[in-house]
Protein backbone atom coordinates (compact mmCIF):
# COMPACT_ATOMS: atom_id res chain seq x y z
CA UNK A 1 0.00 0.00 0.00
CA UNK A 2 1.40 3.25 -0.68
CA UNK A 3 0.23 6.89 -1.24
CA UNK A 4 0.15 7.40 -5.20
CA UNK A 5 -3.51 7.89 -5.41
CA UNK A 6 -3.06 10.81 -3.10
CA UNK A 7 -0.54 12.38 -4.75
CA UNK A 8 -3.10 12.46 -8.29
CA UNK A 9 -6.08 13.83 -5.91
CA UNK A 10 -4.82 17.71 -6.48
CA UNK A 11 -3.21 18.91 -9.90
CA UNK A 12 -2.85 22.37 -8.53
CA UNK A 13 -0.31 21.03 -6.28
CA UNK A 14 3.36 21.11 -7.57
CA UNK A 15 5.54 17.67 -7.42
CA UNK A 16 7.51 18.78 -4.44
CA UNK A 17 4.42 19.97 -2.25
CA UNK A 18 3.27 16.39 -2.72
CA UNK A 19 5.93 14.85 -1.51
CA UNK A 20 6.43 16.86 1.25
CA UNK A 21 3.07 15.77 2.00
CA UNK A 22 3.30 11.83 1.68
CA UNK A 23 6.72 12.83 3.86
CA UNK A 24 4.73 14.29 6.93
CA UNK A 25 1.74 11.53 6.59
CA UNK A 26 4.93 9.01 6.55
CA UNK A 27 6.36 10.65 9.68
CA UNK A 28 3.06 10.42 11.64
CA UNK A 29 2.58 6.78 10.40
CA UNK A 30 6.07 5.84 11.85
CA UNK A 31 5.50 7.47 14.84
CA UNK A 32 2.40 5.31 15.25
CA UNK A 33 0.55 8.63 16.09
CA UNK A 34 -2.49 7.60 13.64
CA UNK A 35 -4.89 10.34 15.19
CA UNK A 36 -2.36 13.23 14.19
CA UNK A 37 -2.12 11.64 10.59
CA UNK A 38 -6.00 11.58 10.45
CA UNK A 39 -6.32 15.10 11.80
CA UNK A 40 -3.18 16.17 8.95
CA UNK A 41 -5.07 14.35 6.26
CA UNK A 42 -8.34 15.79 6.77
CA UNK A 43 -6.45 19.69 6.56
CA UNK A 44 -5.63 18.45 3.14
CA UNK A 45 -9.72 18.98 1.54
CA UNK A 46 -8.76 16.06 -0.57
CA UNK A 47 -12.01 14.36 -2.79
CA UNK A 48 -13.96 11.67 -0.77
CA UNK A 49 -12.45 8.86 -3.32
CA UNK A 50 -9.06 10.05 -2.49
CA UNK A 51 -9.47 10.47 1.31
CA UNK A 52 -11.20 7.11 2.01
CA UNK A 53 -8.57 5.63 -0.19
CA UNK A 54 -5.88 6.94 2.16
CA UNK A 55 -8.01 6.28 5.55
CA UNK A 56 -7.78 2.21 4.20
CA UNK A 57 -4.08 3.38 4.02
CA UNK A 58 -3.76 4.53 7.60
CA UNK A 59 -6.33 1.59 9.12
CA UNK A 60 -3.68 -0.92 7.83
CA UNK A 61 -0.73 0.40 8.84
CA UNK A 62 -2.66 0.81 12.55
CA UNK A 63 -3.53 -2.99 12.09
CA UNK A 64 -7.51 -2.75 11.16
CA UNK A 65 -7.57 -4.73 8.33
CA UNK A 66 -11.34 -4.89 7.86
CA UNK A 67 -11.70 -1.22 8.64
CA UNK A 68 -8.79 -0.73 5.53
CA UNK A 69 -10.87 -3.12 3.73
CA UNK A 70 -14.12 -1.11 4.22
CA UNK A 71 -12.22 2.54 3.26
CA UNK A 72 -10.80 0.67 0.37
CA UNK A 73 -14.15 -0.87 -1.08
CA UNK A 74 -15.65 2.27 -0.65
CA UNK A 75 -13.14 4.30 -2.85
CA UNK A 76 -13.24 1.48 -5.64
CA UNK A 77 -16.85 1.64 -5.46
CA UNK A 78 -17.17 5.35 -5.53
CA UNK A 79 -15.01 5.49 -8.85
CA UNK A 80 -10.97 4.75 -7.95
CA UNK A 81 -10.76 1.48 -10.43
CA UNK A 82 -6.75 1.52 -10.52
CA UNK A 83 -4.30 -1.19 -10.28
CA UNK A 84 -3.02 0.55 -7.10
CA UNK A 85 -6.68 -0.14 -5.78
CA UNK A 86 -6.67 -3.39 -6.94
CA UNK A 87 -3.15 -4.20 -5.45
CA UNK A 88 -4.12 -2.21 -2.11
CA UNK A 89 -6.92 -4.30 -1.70
CA UNK A 90 -5.79 -8.05 -3.14
CA UNK A 91 -2.95 -6.96 -0.03
CA UNK A 92 -5.70 -6.53 2.75
CA UNK A 93 -7.40 -9.51 1.68
CA UNK A 94 -4.50 -11.69 1.68
CA UNK A 95 -3.76 -10.52 5.13
CA UNK A 96 -7.38 -11.40 6.28
CA UNK A 97 -7.02 -15.14 5.15
CA UNK A 98 -9.72 -14.52 2.12
CA UNK A 99 -8.22 -14.73 -1.28
CA UNK A 100 -9.12 -17.96 -1.89
CA UNK A 101 -12.06 -18.11 0.16
CA UNK A 102 -13.68 -15.15 -1.74
CA UNK A 103 -12.80 -16.75 -4.61
CA UNK A 104 -15.28 -19.65 -4.69
CA UNK A 105 -18.44 -17.13 -4.14
CA UNK A 106 -20.68 -18.28 -7.11
CA UNK A 107 -21.37 -16.00 -9.91
CA UNK A 108 -24.63 -14.81 -8.32
CA UNK A 109 -22.79 -13.80 -5.05
CA UNK A 110 -20.24 -11.74 -7.11
CA UNK A 111 -23.43 -10.18 -9.06
CA UNK A 112 -25.29 -9.19 -6.05
CA UNK A 113 -22.10 -8.27 -3.92
CA UNK A 114 -20.76 -5.93 -6.56
CA UNK A 115 -24.30 -4.81 -7.08
CA UNK A 116 -25.21 -3.57 -3.48
CA UNK A 117 -21.67 -2.18 -3.45
CA UNK A 118 -22.41 1.24 -5.32
CA UNK A 119 -24.13 3.98 -4.44
CA UNK A 120 -27.86 4.61 -5.00
CA UNK A 121 -26.29 7.96 -6.69
CA UNK A 122 -24.62 5.45 -9.10
CA UNK A 123 -27.61 3.74 -10.08
CA UNK A 124 -30.03 6.82 -10.58
CA UNK A 125 -27.36 8.40 -12.83
CA UNK A 126 -27.55 5.77 -15.28
CA UNK A 127 -31.06 5.07 -14.93
CA UNK A 128 -31.82 9.21 -15.66
CA UNK A 129 -28.87 8.96 -18.71
CA UNK A 130 -30.24 5.44 -20.32
CA UNK A 131 -33.86 6.76 -19.86
CA UNK A 132 -32.86 9.76 -21.93
CA UNK A 133 -31.65 7.59 -24.42
CA UNK A 134 -34.71 5.65 -24.58
CA UNK A 135 -36.77 9.06 -25.78
CA UNK A 136 -34.11 9.83 -28.08
CA UNK A 137 -34.39 6.71 -30.24
CA UNK A 138 -38.05 6.72 -29.66
CA UNK A 139 -38.39 10.17 -31.06
CA UNK A 140 -35.86 8.95 -34.07
CA UNK A 141 -37.82 5.75 -34.15
CA UNK A 142 -34.83 3.72 -33.41
CA UNK A 143 -36.84 1.03 -31.90
CA UNK A 144 -34.07 -1.32 -31.57
CA UNK A 145 -31.97 0.72 -29.76
CA UNK A 146 -34.57 2.09 -27.75
CA UNK A 147 -35.31 -1.28 -26.69
CA UNK A 148 -31.85 -2.45 -25.65
CA UNK A 149 -31.72 0.94 -23.76
CA UNK A 150 -34.97 0.31 -22.07
CA UNK A 151 -33.65 -3.26 -20.23
CA UNK A 152 -30.45 -1.16 -19.35
CA UNK A 153 -33.31 1.29 -17.58
CA UNK A 154 -34.75 -1.71 -15.88
CA UNK A 155 -31.17 -2.87 -14.72
CA UNK A 156 -30.31 0.61 -13.51
CA UNK A 157 -33.81 0.42 -11.59
CA UNK A 158 -33.05 -3.04 -10.52
CA UNK A 159 -29.83 -1.87 -9.00
CA UNK A 160 -31.37 1.02 -7.19
CA UNK A 161 -34.00 -1.13 -5.40
CA UNK A 162 -31.66 -4.08 -4.50
CA UNK A 163 -29.55 -1.01 -3.27
CA UNK A 164 -32.15 0.29 -1.00
CA UNK A 165 -33.64 -2.62 0.25
CA UNK A 166 -29.89 -4.39 1.15
CA UNK A 167 -26.72 -3.22 2.99
CA UNK A 168 -23.25 -4.98 2.44
CA UNK A 169 -21.44 -4.91 5.68
CA UNK A 170 -17.71 -6.28 6.68
CA UNK A 171 -17.69 -8.95 9.29
CA UNK A 172 -14.82 -7.74 11.94
CA UNK A 173 -14.77 -10.76 14.03
CA UNK A 174 -15.93 -14.43 13.46
CA UNK A 175 -19.42 -15.07 13.60
CA UNK A 176 -21.06 -18.27 14.37
CA UNK A 177 -23.90 -18.75 11.83
CA UNK A 178 -26.76 -20.44 12.87
CA UNK A 179 -29.59 -22.35 11.30
CA UNK A 180 -32.44 -20.38 12.82
CA UNK A 181 -32.65 -16.70 14.77
CA UNK A 182 -31.79 -18.21 18.33
CA UNK A 183 -28.79 -20.22 19.78
CA UNK A 184 -31.34 -23.26 20.01
CA UNK A 185 -30.80 -23.87 16.30
CA UNK A 186 -28.27 -25.93 14.84
CA UNK A 187 -24.62 -24.20 14.06
CA UNK A 188 -23.88 -24.29 10.39
CA UNK A 189 -20.65 -22.69 10.00
CA UNK A 190 -18.30 -19.80 11.09
CA UNK A 191 -18.71 -16.46 8.93
CA UNK A 192 -14.94 -15.04 8.57
CA UNK A 193 -13.65 -12.01 10.02
CA UNK A 194 -13.28 -9.59 7.05
CA UNK A 195 -15.87 -11.55 4.97
CA UNK A 196 -18.28 -8.65 2.53
CA UNK A 197 -21.82 -9.75 2.71
CA UNK A 198 -25.24 -8.51 2.14
CA UNK A 199 -27.50 -8.48 5.42
CA UNK A 200 -31.20 -9.00 4.96
CA UNK A 201 -34.54 -9.01 7.52
CA UNK A 202 -33.49 -8.86 11.46
CA UNK A 203 -34.58 -10.63 14.61
CA UNK A 204 -34.05 -8.43 17.38
CA UNK A 205 -30.37 -8.83 17.91
CA UNK A 206 -30.11 -11.20 14.67
CA UNK A 207 -29.29 -10.60 10.92
CA UNK A 208 -29.56 -13.01 8.03
CA UNK A 209 -26.67 -13.37 5.79
CA UNK A 210 -28.15 -13.32 2.53
CA UNK A 211 -25.08 -13.51 0.34
CA UNK A 212 -22.73 -15.27 0.17
CA UNK A 213 -25.22 -17.89 -0.30
CA UNK A 214 -22.73 -20.60 1.55
CA UNK A 215 -22.80 -18.59 4.41
CA UNK A 216 -26.74 -18.18 4.40
CA UNK A 217 -28.17 -17.93 7.72
CA UNK A 218 -28.37 -15.89 10.98
CA UNK A 219 -25.62 -14.48 13.11
CA UNK A 220 -26.11 -12.93 16.74
CA UNK A 221 -25.18 -9.48 17.76
CA UNK A 222 -22.57 -9.43 14.96
CA UNK A 223 -20.07 -6.51 14.73
CA UNK A 224 -19.79 -5.10 11.35
CA UNK A 225 -18.46 -2.07 9.20
CA UNK A 226 -21.34 -0.53 6.96
CA UNK A 227 -19.97 0.29 3.15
Amino acid sequence: LDFKNLSHDNYFMSDNVKDQVVTKLNQFIENKDYSAAKEYLNSLELSDVAQWYNLGYLAYKKGDLVTARAYLEKAKYEGMFSDEMGQALGLVKNELGLQYIEQDHSFQDNLMLNMVSFSSEFYLAFFAMFLSFVLIFIWKRIYLLGVLFGVLVLMAGSGFYIKKNYSIVFNQNESVVYSGPSRIFEEQQILPKGIKFIVGKKSGDWKYVIYPQSYRGWIYKNKAISL
